[in-house]
């Protein structure tokens, strides 16, 4: 499958013309066949309300797990906030996507309470429900623990990771070809994975998507500080960042 938004639109009728139901997480369905569409976003809340514009459009309702721990962006800024609910005025579902490698006590008790707590900060700060949880990047202990957190849906639980057939394209990389999958009847729940920085209207390559990303972060940070140093213009402008 290529990584553009005309292959994901292939996708999504796919999944309709097999019958499947797109649904968001829930504790029980009652649809024959069923598929959840997950997006983690690890990398940028740009690219992905650019995919759910897209979904919108295919009249598509998803998940999008954002990071509250992220080097690359900061979910509570108020630029940040306006994406996300952006978002989720398109019809989707906000869920937290949670990065263990902070934690340094790993028992289970202490892990879900971490969790519970960042829930309750992205629900607070972001005044959005969070109803799911997806894991950053697990480790075998984790997509092991079956974590259970009240009031919250672990896509990594053994319902959603062993009861569904999962597939995701993590490092832009199917493990799986996604289309023999919904094709073969084999499947009667799917729940597919997918990561908005490797779309685009036309298909890149990784080397291509990567260093485009970088260096629109340049952009990106040059617009942060004219917001913050005044007539920054005076000794750089946008045209300097791009030598």
């Amino acid at each position: 499958m290529e990584f553009s938004y005309k292959a994901y639109c292939r996708l999504i009728e796919l999944l309709h013309v097999h019958g499947y139901q797109i649904c968001p997480y829930k504790e029980t369905y009652d649809a024959e066949r069923v598929c959840i569409l997950r997006h983690d976003v690890d990398s940028s809340l740009e690219k992905a309300l650019a995919f759910a514009e897209f979904e919108k459009k295919l009249n598509v309702c998803s998940t999008y797990f954002i990071l509250i721990r992220s080097d690359l962006y900061n979910p509570f800024s108020k630029e940040s906030v306006q994406l996300i609910h952006r978002i989720h005025a398109l019809g989707h579902d906000i869920g937290l996507h949670f990065d263990e490698k902070y934690i340094e006590e790993s028992s289970m008790a202490n892990i879900t309470a971490v969790i519970k707590t960042e829930a309750v900060c992205m629900e607070t700060l972001l005044n959005l429900p969070i109803n799911s949880i997806s894991m950053h990047r697990p480790s075998s202990e984790t997509l092991n623990a079956d974590y259970r957190i009240p009031g919250l849906i672990n896509s990594y639980s053994r319902k959603f990771f062993r009861e569904f057939k999962y597939v995701s394209d993590s490092r832009r990389n199917w493990r799986e070809d996604v289309t023999k999958l919904i094709c073969s009847k084999n499947y009667s729940k799917l729940h597919i994975l997918t990561h908005p920085i490797w779309y685009d209207i036309e298909e890149q390559g990784v080397r291509d998507t990567l260093l485009y990303f970088i260096s629109s972060a340049s952009r990106e940070r040059y617009h942060s500080l004219r917001k913050e140093f005044t007539h920054l213009e005076e000794f750089i402008v946008e045209e300097d960042i791009k030598k």
